[in-house]
């Protein structure tokens, strides 16, 4: 099983999320909203499982930020990692190495299946986030190899720490640590109010309960949908 490039799609979203308010009267004009599509970035299993505190591989993380990148993913040849023959990521690593995301380890491997850590993570986004000279507050990251990424990251919003004030560097990211880092960098997000008209279409992951922190987020990323901007910089 493949986690989020093969399995179940964990439910395909036939509708939209947001269905815009009541019908345009001549006294009264509808809102303008700014309206797309919002295509799944990641699957979930064929027990119709999402996993969320599992944890995602170099391999996983490699093929969404491609796909959420827009990044030709078609070049399948064998790549320069000792450890990277011919598997389903081929495409998606040639892809995110060659655009600088992701890059290997001393020892001439990429690690496709090895789970990737929260630093890792905070690397491979800051070539696309928005520079900054913040400063997270992490006695835990201070003099870290990846302690300009997690500052960055963590000052534009885009990923948090613990209850105890630490952020766990070396530790993995898991699944929906993963997807909520994904939806803030993206700016994808979905709400109760968005979801309620079409919650009937949604395939649930039975190990996703409402209550979790991370529901929304799962289904924002696992489903595709029709959005709209409630505001500037919001969706809905």
């Amino acid at each position: 099983n493949r986690g989020n490039n093969g399995g179940s799609s964990g439910g395909i979203i036939g509708g939209t999320l947001i269905i815009p308010g009541s019908t345009t009267t001549p006294s009264v004009e509808k809102p303008k909203h700014e309206t797309a599509i919002h295509k799944l970035y990641i699957y979930g299993y064929e027990d119709n499982t999402f996993r969320p505190e599992g944890n995602m591989t170099r391999a996983e993380a490699a093929a969404i930020i491609g796909r959420l990148q827009g990044l030709d993913l078609s070049n399948s040849a064998r790549s320069n990692f000792i450890d990277v023959r011919s598997g389903w990521y081929n495409g998606s690593i040639n892809a995110v190495v060659n655009a600088g995301y992701m890059k290997g380890y001393p020892d001439g491997t990429f690690r496709p299946n090895g789970k990737i850590t929260r630093a890792e993570f905070a690397q491979m986004i800051k070539a696309i986030d928005k520079a900054n000279t913040g400063m997270a507050p992490f006695a835990d990251v201070k003099g870290h190899w990846a302690e300009a990424a997690i500052n960055q990251a963590y000052t534009n919003g885009r990923i948090a720490g613990y209850p105890d004030s630490t952020f766990r560097p070396n530790n993995n990211i898991t699944r929906a640590e993963a997807v909520t880092v994904f939806n803030k960098l993206y700016d994808r997000s979905v709400n109760m109010k968005g979801a309620s008209d079409v919650v009937a279409d949604i395939v649930p992951f039975k190990d996703v309960a409402k209550n979790h922190w991370a529901y929304y987020e799962i289904l924002e990323a696992s489903n595709t949908h029709e959005f709209y901007r409630t505001e500037k910089g919001k969706v809905a």
